[in-house]
């Protein structure tokens, strides 16, 4: 899970800085930590792990690029 967090952080990094690009890094981040602590580098991802309050888009963009899945 961390290194697919990782790449899909060095493609956020590119985005124009924004509020939503905030809330998806710390979403990203947290996710990746807790992912490390408890579940042996494995998550369950689901477009509201990136974060409630990021334009249902750029969920999809995020998700997609996270988990190599187009959302529907």
């Amino acid at each position: 899970m961390s290194d697919r967090v990782t790449a899909t952080l060095a493609v956020v990094e590119t985005w124009p800085d924004s509020p939503a690009k905030q809330d998806i890094q710390f979403h990203l981040r947290f996710g990746r930590e807790r992912a490390l602590q408890d579940n042996a580098d494995m998550a369950l991802v689901t477009d509201w792990w990136i974060g409630r309050e990021v334009p249902p888009a750029l969920r999809a963009e995020v998700f997609a690029l996270l988990t190599g899945y187009q959302m529907e």
